[in-house]
Formats: C-alpha cells, sequence, structure tokens
C-alpha cells in the first residue's frame, strides 16, 4: 500500500505558490485538478486531493490551501442598524492573527456605536485589510404606564407613545402618536424609528374594583399565607395600617384590605385566619450505643396517626441496629415530624494472655492494642501497653467510641536472687577489696569466669557477677576505683591582673578539700596575691599540692568626657606611656591620635597580658554661616515692627543698632544687619526697611440685605490701610440718627433698638482719621445706602 502526506493545511500571500508532493515509486496519480504528475503547484484557494494508485492498492490525502489575496477579507457591505441589534463583523479565516482599528485582537468585533471600522488580518507575513461603516440608529423608549382602572364617571383616557421623529401602529390600526380610549381592553404600540421598533402594552379598565382574599383558611403552625391585591394603580391598606401590595399573615385573627384605586374606585374584603398547633415530635439527639444495647423511640402525640420510615405505626418503637430513622405524625391536616441516626457501634476485643510468673528484676509486659480506643489499667495508666516487675492482678478496660471490654492476668513472682555488691568503691593504691555475692543454694559466674561466691580485687575497673537460683539470674556490678596521689595537680604558678581572678581547680571524684584559706570547695577563685595550698582526702587516703599567685597591677586610660567639635577641625586624643602596647581602634598605634570624624574612639593598654581601656565617642557639628531676616519690607511713620532672625540653637545675636538678643523691635526705615556667634556659628544677614505707601482707601457699598442668609447682610465700609479714629453714623429719612459705630469691623446689621427697619434708602455719614506719610489725615464722608430684605 503507497504512503502519502500532503501535510497541514496552508495560508499563502498573494502571488506565493506551494508544491504538493505525492511521490510514490511506481505509482500512478490522480489529482482533484485532473492533473496525473507526481506533484501539484497550488496557486489558489482551494482544497486539493490525490488518489496515489500502486498495482491497485489506492491511498488518498487531501489539504486546503488559503490564499490571502487583497480581497480575501470581507466584512460585507455597510450596515445599518438599530442600538439593541447584535452587529458582529466577522473577519475569521483560519490560523490568523487580527488588529482592529478598536484595539480588539480578535476574529470577531461587535459593535454597538456608529463609526468606521476596518481590521488588519495577518498570516505569517501576509497582510489584508478590509474597512467596513457602521450605523447605528437610536431605538425609542415607550412607556405606556403600568394597567390602568377608571371609574365614578371616568369614561375615556389618553395614551401617549410620542416620541420625536417616529411612526405608530396601534392594536386599534390608529397610527397618531396617542389614542384616546374610552372602553375596556388591551392596547399596544409599536413605535418605529428608523426601523428601530419599540413596543409596550397595557391594559384599560372602565367599572368598578372588586377584590377576593378567598376563604377562610385554617393552617398548620409555622405556616404563612400571603395575600395579594392583583389590581393596578391604587393603594392598598392592610387593617387600617400596613400600605403595601401585599401582606403576609404568620398569626391566627381577621385581616382585611381597603383598596383606594388612583381614578377614584375602592374594593375591599376580610378574610379569617387560623392556626392548628398539632404539637411536636422529638425522638432527641443523634445517639452513638454499643454493640448489644437497645434503644426506645417515642413518638407519642394525642390524636396523631403515626408511621415510620419502615412502614410500622407504633408511637413507641424499639430498635438495636444503626441506622436513620425517622417518622411522621398527621393531626388533622397537619403533619410534623422527627429523625434521629443511631449508631451501634461494636465492643472492642481484649485478649490479656494467661497468667505470668517473672523473675525478679524482669518485666511482664501486657498488650490490649486495640485501634482507636483508650485504656484504662489498673495502675491507672492509659497507654495500650503495660510493663510491671511485682505480683499481682493485672487488669484493663478498652474503650472504642463508648464502648468498653474488660480482661485480667494474674503475675506472681519466681525466688531468684538478688545479689548486691555494694556502691562503687575506691581503695588507696596497693590496698584490696572482698566482693561478696553469698546467697543459700544459688551459683555464681563472675566476670573473669570465677564461680566462687566471694572475690578479691586490688586493681581499678569494673566487676560483676551473675547469680542463678531457681531459674532466674541475676547480675550486679560494681566500679572500683583505685586512688593516686599524682591525680591531685593545681597547675604552675600564674600572674593574673589586678581586679580579675583565677580558679584553683583539685576536683576529684569522691573527694573531700581543705584549702589553705579554710575552704572545703573542690575549687576556690582567688585574686591576691599568695601561694596557696590544698590537701583532699580518698577513701582514706591524702594527696596535697599548691600553687602561686602574682597580681599585675595596670592603670586604666582616661580619654576625658565625650566631646563634640565643628566639622573641617580636629581634636588630639592621648594617653600616657607607661611601656605597655597602645592600640587604637582606628587600628593606630601610639600614645596619641588626630581625629576630625564623629564616632566612638577606643584606646587599650596591653602589658604582659592585661588589658586596660577606654571609650570617647566624638561628635561633629556642621558650621552655620547662614541666617535669614526675611524679605525687604516697608513700615509707615509712626508704627513699629520686629525683624527676628532664623532661629539657630545656642547662638548670640549682636545688631547693627548695637542691640543684642533674637529679637530687634524697629520703628524706622533703614538698613539693619544682625550677626550670630556660638559654638559653630558664625553668620551674619541684613534687610532693607523701606519707608511704606500708608495711605487709607475707603470703598462704600451702596446696598445691602439683612436677611440672614450670610450673603451681604451687614452694611459695613471697607478702609484698607490704618485708621487711628472711626465713626459711622445711620440717618432715616427724617433725619434721626438711628445707629453709631465706632468699631470699623463691626457694620450696620438693618435695626434700630432691636427692630428690623423697613427697606428703602438710609443716610449714612463716616468720620476717620490716620496717621499718613505727609501727616494726620482727616476724612468726612456722606452717602446713601439701600436696605433690601
Amino acid at each position: 500500500m503507497p504512503q502519502v502526506a500532503l501535510g497541514n493545511d496552508a495560508t499563502l500571500c498573494a502571488g506565493e505558490d506551494i508544491v504538493l508532493d505525492a511521490t510514490w515509486p511506481g505509482a500512478t496519480y490522480s489529482w482533484s485538478t485532473g492533473a496525473v504528475t507526481p506533484t501539484l503547484t497550488a496557486t489558489t484557494t482551494g482544497t486539493y486531493s490525490v488518489d496515489v494508485d500502486l498495482n491497485g492498492c489506492v491511498a488518498s490525502d487531501a489539504i486546503d490551501i488559503t490564499v490571502l489575496t487583497p480581497d480575501a477579507i470581507d466584512l460585507g457591505p455597510d450596515i445599518v442598524g438599530c442600538e439593541d441589534d447584535a452587529i458582529i463583523l466577522d473577519a475569521t479565516i483560519a490560523g490568523a492573527s487580527y488588529l482592529w482599528n478598536t484595539g480588539d485582537g480578535t476574529s470577531t468585533l461587535e459593535v454597538t456605536a456608529t463609526g468606521t471600522y476596518w481590521v488588519d488580518v495577518s498570516q505569517g507575513t501576509c497582510v489584508v485589510s478590509d474597512t467596513i461603516n457602521v450605523l447605528v440608529y437610536p431605538t425609542p423608549q415607550i412607556d405606556l404606564g403600568p394597567d390602568q382602572t377608571y371609574c365614578e364617571g371616568e369614561t375615556s383616557v389618553t395614551l401617549d407613545a410620542t416620541w420625536a421623529g417616529a411612526t405608530y401602529s396601534w392594536s386599534t390600526g390608529a397610527v397618531s402618536a396617542t389614542l384616546d380610549v374610552s372602553t375596556s381592553g388591551t392596547y399596544s404600540v409599536d413605535v418605529d424609528l428608523n426601523g428601530c421598533v419599540a413596543t409596550d402594552v397595557v391594559q384599560v379598565t372602565f367599572g368598578s374594583l372588586s377584590i377576593d382574599l378567598g376563604p377562610d383558611t385554617t393552617l398548620c403552625a409555622g405556616q404563612t399565607l400571603e395575600l395579594i391585591v392583583p389590581l393596578g394603580n391604587g393603594t392598598a391598606t392592610w387593617n387600617d395600617v400596613t400600605v403595601a401590595p401585599s401582606f403576609t399573615v404568620t398569626d391566627p385573627g381577621t385581616y382585611w384590605v381597603v383598596f383606594a384605586g388612583s381614578s377614584g374606585c375602592d374594593a375591599t374584603d376580610t378574610i379569617t385566619i387560623a392556626y392548628n398547633d398539632p404539637g411536636t415530635v422529638d425522638l432527641g439527639p443523634d445517639l452513638s450505643l454499643c454493640e448489644g444495647q437497645t434503644h426506645q423511640l417515642n413518638a407519642s402525640l394525642p390524636g396523631a396517626v403515626v408511621q415510620w420510615e419502615d412502614g410500622s405505626s407504633d408511637a413507641v418503637r424499639t430498635v438495636s441496629t444503626s441506622g436513620m430513622y425517622s417518622v411522621e405524625a398527621i393531626v388533622g391536616q397537619c403533619m410534623v415530624a422527627d429523625a434521629i441516626a443511631i449508631d451501634f457501634n461494636p465492643l472492642p476485643s481484649v485478649d490479656l494472655g494467661p497468667d505470668l510468673q517473672i523473675c525478679p528484676g524482669s518485666l511482664a509486659v501486657f498488650d490490649a492494642t486495640v485501634a482507636d480506643a483508650s485504656y484504662f489499667w489498673q495502675d491507672g495508666s492509659s497507654e495500650p501497653m503495660l510493663s510491671i516487675g511485682t505480683a499481682g492482678e493485672v487488669t484493663v478496660t478498652v474503650n472504642v467510641n463508648g464502648c468498653s471490654s474488660s480482661d485480667e492476668a494474674l503475675v506472681s513472682l519466681l525466688d531468684g536472687p538478688a545479689p548486691d555488691l555494694g556502691d562503687d568503691a575506691t581503695i588507696c593504691e596497693g590496698a584490696s577489696l572482698v566482693l561478696t555475692a553469698t546467697e543459700s543454694g544459688a551459683t555464681y559466674h563472675w566476670d573473669d569466669g570465677s564461680t566462687l561466691d566471694t572475690r578479691t580485687i586490688s586493681s581499678a575497673g569494673p566487676y560483676w557477677v551473675d547469680v542463678e537460683r531457681n531459674g532466674c539470674t541475676v547480675r550486679d556490678s560494681i566500679q572500683i576505683t583505685v586512688f593516686d596521689p599524682n591525680v591531685l595537680e593545681l597547675g604552675v604558678d600564674r600572674t593574673i591582673c589586678a581586679g580579675s581572678t583565677t580558679q584553683l581547680d583539685a576536683t576529684v571524684q569522691g573527694a573531700a578539700y581543705v584549702w589553705s584559706t579554710g575552704a572545703t570547695t573542690p575549687t576556690i577563685d582567688v585574686g591576691i596575691a599568695g601561694t596557696y595550698d590544698v590537701t583532699i582526702t580518698v577513701a582514706g587516703c591524702l594527696a596535697q599540692d599548691d600553687v602561686h599567685v602574682a597580681v599585675l597591677d595596670l592603670e586604666a586610660p582616661d580619654l576625658g568626657p565625650d566631646v563634640t567639635i565643628c566639622e573641617g577641625t580636629s581634636l588630639d586624643l592621648a594617653v600616657p606611656d607607661n611601656g605597655g602596647a597602645i592600640s587604637w581602634s582606628t587600628g593606630e598605634t601610639g600614645p596619641t591620635i588626630s581625629v576630625s570624624e564623629a564616632g566612638s574612639y577606643t584606646v587599650a593598654i596591653d602589658s604582659m597580658g592585661c588589658i586596660a581601656s577606654d571609650m570617647v565617642i566624638v561628635r561633629t557639628q556642621a558650621v552655620i554661616t547662614e541666617l535669614d531676616l526675611g524679605e525687604e519690607r516697608s513700615i509707615c511713620p509712626g508704627s513699629f515692627d520686629v525683624l527676628e532672625p532664623s532661629f539657630i540653637p545656642g547662638a548670640s545675636y549682636v545688631w547693627s543698632t548695637g542691640a543684642t538678643g533674637p529679637l530687634l523691635s524697629i520703628s524706622a526705615p533703614g538698613t539693619y544687619s544682625v550677626t550670630a556667634t556660638g559654638t559653630c556659628i558664625n553668620a551674619t544677614s541684613s534687610v532693607v526697611i523701606s519707608a511704606g505707601d500708608c495711605d487709607t482707601y475707603v470703598f462704600v457699598p451702596d446696598a445691602f440685605t439683612p436677611n440672614n442668609d450670610g450673603i451681604n447682610d451687614v452694611f459695613l465700609p471697607s478702609l484698607a490701610g490704618p485708621v487711628d479714629s472711626y465713626e459711622l453714623y445711620i440717618f432715616d429719612r427724617w433725619g434721626e440718627r438711628i445707629a453709631t459705630i465706632t468699631d470699623r469691623a463691626e457694620g450696620w446689621d438693618g435695626s434700630y433698638n432691636n427692630v428690623a427697619s423697613q427697606d428703602g434708602v438710609y443716610v449714612w455719614t463716616l468720620h476717620y482719621k490716620v496717621l499718613a506719610p505727609t501727616g494726620v489725615k482727616a476724612e468726612r464722608l456722606t452717602g446713601h445706602v439701600t436696605l433690601l430684605r
């Protein structure tokens, strides 16, 4: 059978071609184009297939070729649609990528707004495009309102579907924007705007209203009933209290509704609701019981018909197997129910085995392990296993899920040996010791192979003996140490630094100590020059040694207190040269170093291993050379000003006037300077004070509205500049003075003797006096102001 594979579907750019190869030795070929050659060159879009025949055996394959010509993408003709329509532009080509002018990269684009849309479709290096114009018309919004009911003489109503530029089609055949309705019925309208159609429907009723809440009803406990008024425009009031289109009943009683129609029609109805309480059935909480137990379920309820999930009908039921049990009790038309889940857990299996006899010193081990169980042994322990080395009764209770089983066994002790070689001991060098293991009816085996009941030893080491009686073998051992007086060694004579101590250690296992200082401890700490000796006693054996301690007194250096230097300066730190090795934290050596940076500096003097040190903290402070007296400004004759430079902590100030301190009061123009000095402070500043233009400018409003709205409520002349004296008089139309004001910030509130004055025109007179650059200026102004409320 020949094999043929034309490859995967392909996309070509305009002008490209692809060679399809079906070559198989000795075969004949039949292409879908009619060609009979082994290969075929494709240049146009289409599906190409070939049959390859080798001695009557035929194999076939096909391939899709897409040529991206300029017209390969067609978004179609320009589109006119409505805003509620789904307008989808489709540029799909298999395997291509897309870029719309909206920035989207999908093969399709949903359009909702009027505009021009184009897309670039890319396949490899080929790119083709298309453009389309979309016009989206708005859809009219029509609302004929809710269903309507009319009565009490009303015979017609006008339905309005008006929408600018639209055409209309009513269910009556009318084509006007409005429709006059005088008969009951359902009315609909189609509103067409540029082919975009909106529809609405309304029910109109002429006549009287009626409400039917239904017959009186009896409910079961816990049930509710929703009462509904199925009418159109109007207000429903329940039991003269609640206003709502519906009302939910949860308690017995009489309920009524009064419906006031919006067109003057009223309707009312009443219903009585009763509740039947059949009682409750309670089977209790879910239970977990043990195998072999029973449980009684009680669903008794007066007057009830009972039915269990298994079909039984007795009110009381006894169960002994695991399961979900449920019951329904029916009293009249009401049903109550309950359910309970009961698990009967199996009892754990416990077997401690037969009674045991054990040798003294050995343990009897009992295992009561059961998965997920808890345990209680006779000694109060709670592990799954118990090891015991005494005679007596062993009992255990095993609990799994609240279900328990127990077992017991008896432990007895054999009459075995109890050898005792005594405590570990120390003997003096050259002495011996007799070890005794004698017991009646016993045999012996020592670590050296001997079998007597005693053994004499004179060397250090561990010794043991196995003693056997009644099949029980017990071993005892002892550690013997031979005391060598040479083990006491206080070491060579030593020198310590003044103020420190050294520890003298004479520790020997089991020894008693007496030092030349009177101390009786294994070690002592000493800090005073002298010779110290100690005598120790071990198992009656004595040993003695001594050591000499010398003390070297080294004077500590003193770098003085912490210090602050100005930036750019340096400081010498020095210590006396007493012959010791001097090292600084900077890495320098020698008695003196110079520092110019902030930091902690430490010096250490080492003399024969004794080290004395000191530390000083050096801080740097920036040199302050800048001072600010503020911007140049002016001063009015006869007035005062205060010059205050920028604050510098710790500075002293001297002014060009000879004054000192951080503040200078001035009363005349001129050039003023100040110099600030102190630690790392050397700053100077000056400021020019000029004579100011101190004339007073007056503006008087011609109307005000004292109506307490917070806007223009007070008649207040505005004076820009200094004022030494101020008087404002208000006169009514008859020339009577009704207000006198001497506070330039107060103004007239439009009242006289706390009574609001009438609207009208009032005369004012303003007198003020001020010390101006040209001398004293006094002015009298008069005018009119209109009061409007």
